[in-house]
Order: structure tokens, then C-alpha cells, then sequence
């Protein structure tokens, strides 16, 4: 997908993947976007190094995106759930 492409169907508020240095999926809200990179809210609920679920959510800027899911990027989700719809 081009950089115009993703710019085209981007808009703030929309759900994407972070793709976390631990390779997991992270589920991020587009908060601002300039060329095909976006800044994001993202959520998290890892085990802390006690063993504790911890919640939260943190801050990236100017994420890169990519269409193979590397560390540090994001992409769209897998799944869209409006494609996923009965109709």
C-alpha cells in the first residue's frame, strides 16, 4: 500500500496495530498522522516483572508504518471488524 494510500483512508480516531519490541499486537488509537507515519495512544495489559497484570496505556510518535509487522510500526489490523460484519 502506498504512503497516499494509507494518508487517503487515515483518519484520527481510527484502531491500528503496534507492533511491540516483544513482537505482540498492541491495540492504538490514531491520535495525529503526517506521511505515512501516525502518533499513537496505545493500550497495554502485560505481566509486570512480578508477575502482576499491569494496565495501562503509553505514548508513540511518528510510528512508521509497515506492511511485515516489525517492531516499533504500525499497520492495520488483521481483521477489520466492519469486514467481519453479518450482512
Amino acid at each position: 500500500m502506498s504512503s497516499q494510500a494509507i494518508q487517503e483512508d487515515l483518519t484520527e480516531t481510527d484502531l491500528v496495530h503496534y507492533v511491540a519490541y516483544n513482537q505482540r499486537h498492541l491495540a492504538g488509537i490514531v491520535i495525529g498522522y503526517e506521511e505515512n507515519r501516525v502518533d499513537l495512544v496505545i493500550f497495554t495489559n502485560m505481566h509486570n516483572v512480578n508477575g502482576v497484570k499491569n494496565f495501562g496505556h503509553q505514548f508513540q510518535q511518528e510510528v512508521p508504518y509497515s506492511v511485515v509487522p516489525l517492531a516499533g510500526t504500525w499497520h492495520w489490523p488483521e481483521k477489520r471488524r466492519d469486514e467481519t460484519r453479518d450482512t
